[in-house]
């Protein structure tokens, strides 16, 4: 097999230079371009006033998390878990 005109990286054993440069430019062309459809997304949502009514964005609205009912009554005590005083020290044996 023949290795002319081919350069290797060093510290990569058997990987052509051109191959690394190939997936360098396509890993920042594909980031370029998600960057590039996120702006042209933000700007064509935001400066045409779309709604978008998905369901993510009317749940935190719904239900106990937009009406603030508590799940539980709070105690007189004032808390959920054992009040100063009541807490169970351990010992050891």
């Amino acid at each position: 097999m023949s290795t002319m005109g081919v350069r290797y990286v060093s510290g990569y054993a058997n990987v052509p230079i051109l191959t690394l440069d190939l997936s360098s430019i396509t890993t920042t062309a594909f980031s370029a371009v998600i960057a590039i459809s996120e702006i042209v997304i933000f700007f064509a949502v935001q400066w045409s006033n779309i709604n978008i009514d998905w369901t993510g964005n009317d749940l935190p609205f719904l239900g106990c998390d937009g009406e603030g009912c508590p799940l539980l009554p709070i105690p007189d005590s004032g808390t959920f878990g054992p009040v100063v005083g009541e807490f169970h020290v351990w010992t050891g044996m």
